[in-house]
């Protein structure tokens, strides 16, 4: 079963990774992974760990603004559980100074944190699974930051990846302020979690 998370530019499977840039649009026209054009219906990508289906609603665009990925010794499970226990995030993110559920976990449900030297922020879980996927939107005024987290036993280990990309108006200068600052905090928080569960 797919899980589906509805953004005011359409339909993001939540089993993906999305592409750098997608432009969204009207009917008939294609986006392709880097570019800006506009996209209609439906069509796929090609990303690290699976594909990438977008269902038009809207005008608008995605801009993924971070990426990182380690392989780890630790199984994908374990990963899974740590990043569905939301408000244990601060017990080996950096990044991130609180987490609070407002309802009981799942898909929809509701909180706010915040990271540390920002301000507190709405959220809201966007993704859980397929697989060992977890991913969580945090609301920015008009602009949506999600965080995408996925891990996938392999035979030399666990592959994991961790991506953010932001929808909204104005996602462009939000990029520009915000990705060094993000993918910093990915870089950090997946290293700190990583070491933690390889003990």
């Amino acid at each position: 079963m797919v899980y589906e998370e509805r953004f005011w530019v359409g339909l993001v499977t939540a089993h993906t990774s999305l592409p750098t840039r997608v432009g969204l649009g009207g009917p008939g026209l294609e986006g392709r992974q880097g570019t800006t054009t506009a996209l209609g219906g439906v069509d796929s990508f090609e990303p690290f760990l699976s594909n990438v289906s977008v269902i038009t609603a809207s005008v608008g665009c995605v801009i993924e603004i971070a990426r990182t990925r380690r392989s780890s010794s630790a199984p994908a499970v374990l990963f899974f559980e740590r990043w569905c226990a939301i408000e244990t995030h601060p017990e080996w993110a950096p990044s991130m100074e609180y987490f609070r559920l407002s309802e009981p976990f799942g898909i929809g449900a509701r909180g706010v944190l915040r990271a540390v030297g920002g301000e507190e922020a709405p959220f809201r879980v966007t993704a859980v699974g397929p697989g060992f996927v977890y991913a969580d939107t945090t609301e920015l005024g008009e602009v949506e930051l999600t965080v995408h987290h996925e891990a996938v036993d392999g035979f030399d280990g666990t592959h994991v990846e961790l991506s953010a990309w932001l929808v909204g108006p104005g996602e462009e200068e939000w990029a520009r302020r915000m990705s060094a600052e993000v993918q910093d905090s990915l870089e950090r928080d997946l290293a700190a979690l990583a070491a933690l569960l390889e003990k």
